[in-house]
């Protein structure tokens, strides 16, 4: 709530609700909240570590940052079964464009890979494809990382 009321405060001037904090709760479920530079490094690092019968899905406006790049060639190489939905990036915001950097980053990703990653192209009309998420599930857990939040420095 912190860092929200941050935004608030910048953005609106109005604060948001209080809530008290509820004792631990028991379960299988783990929630962290990540901002800035966090994101990034997580995502760096769950990539980095998914292997031989691991799943990993990526949605994404623009997948344009190498190391995210060079992490997703890595969980491939390692075994783990890489799926990619990505915006065809020929519209943004009402502006025609040419298929930067999806295009390009999607052929070098089944090339290098020999194929093992796959990609689907979100058939978008003028609106576009705008997620930032990345799902890694294996055999004992899945995780998601998922928000505003591009996946780069």
């Amino acid at each position: 709530m912190k860092s929200e009321q941050a935004v608030s405060d910048f953005s609106y001037g109005g604060k948001l609700p209080r809530y008290k904090k509820k004792e631990k709760e028991k379960g299988d479920l783990y929630v962290q909240l990540l901002t800035e530079g966090k994101i990034y490094k997580h995502v760096l690092h769950d990539l980095r570590h998914a292997k031989k019968g691991d799943d990993v899905w990526l949605g994404m406006f623009y997948l344009g940052d190498r190391d995210v790049i060079k992490a997703l060639l890595k969980a491939s190489k390692q075994g783990a079964n890489v799926r990619l939905i990505l915006d065809p990036n020929e519209n943004a915001f009402g502006r025609k464009k040419f298929g930067l950097p999806n295009r390009p980053v999607a052929a070098e990703l089944v090339k290098k890979s020999k194929g093992d990653i796959k990609v689907r192209w979100y058939h978008t009309g003028k609106e576009q494809y705008h997620p930032k998420t990345l799902f890694i599930r294996n055999k004992k857990n899945a995780t998601i990382i998922a928000g505003a939040a591009n996946f780069t420095k």
